[in-house]
């Protein structure tokens, strides 16, 4: 792919704060897309966001349980809405450490 293919796109991936997650977000940001980082857990995500902020990419983060439909929708829905726009969203799926997949 090349860089821009998801300009004016929303990329919203789950597990943000390391390992696969984190090499998604930082991938789809640097195609252009602005990202919803989201990760039960603060501090790496704040590792993320400034990884992609200092590479001139757009992102925020957002803590919380990702398998808690209210809360997933409130927040994404939320943040989206009041700092990236409304472009058409990206989802990205990564295995939650319990085993299983967290999907949005």
């Amino acid at each position: 792919m090349q860089d821009g293919a998801f300009h004016g796109r929303v990329a919203i991936v789950t597990g943000a704060g390391q390992g696969i997650g984190q090499a998604t977000a930082i991938a789809f940001s640097k195609l252009g897309a602005a990202v919803v980082l989201y990760s039960q857990s603060k501090e790496p995500l704040m590792e993320t966001l400034a990884l992609i902020e200092r590479s001139g990419g757009k992102a925020i983060p957002v803590v919380g349980d990702v398998s808690n439909e209210r809360v997933r929708a409130t927040r994404f829905r939320g943040q989206q809405r009041g700092h990236l726009g409304r472009g058409p969203a990206i989802r990205s799926t990564v295995p939650s450490r319990r085993g299983n997949a967290s999907s949005v």
